[in-house]
């Protein structure tokens, strides 16, 4: 199974090598020890796709949106899916601020409605 080319944002292209017993070049905080290679295969890609994804919403969504790479750890936690927790608000963050009512004219629910995420976002 080929790896996904990831470019970091600030840095240049590389095929993240992850060997049983290394750490995930993506994310230092990811302990790889103790998965198949295939998993490690799976969690490179899923990084590689977030970044794809948080640097379209840097490049396109108003500042403020999207909180940093750092502060994301410490708001939602260190795993793929908490990086798309955040990328998905700052999606709906985003369309709340450009149209503030939906289309039968009642406000839209705000993006930390987490009752509202859960149901209309299955990750």
């Amino acid at each position: 199974m080929k790896r996904l080319l990831f470019v970091p944002a600030g840095g240049h292209a590389h095929t993240p090598p992850v060997r049983p017993g290394g750490r995930c070049p993506l994310r230092s905080g990811c302990r790889a020890d103790h998965l198949s290679e295939e998993a490690q295969d799976n969690i490179c890609n899923d990084w590689a796709a977030l970044e794809l994804v948080r640097m379209a919403i840097e490049q396109t969504c108003p500042a403020g949106v999207l909180p940093s790479e750092e502060a994301f750890l410490l708001l939602y936690g260190p795993e793929p899916v908490h990086e798309g927790e955040a990328l998905a608000k700052a999606i709906f963050e985003t369309v709340n601020r450009l149209n503030p009512m939906n289309a039968n004219g009642t406000p839209r629910p705000e993006a930390t409605d987490f009752k509202f995420l859960e149901r209309h976002i299955a990750l």
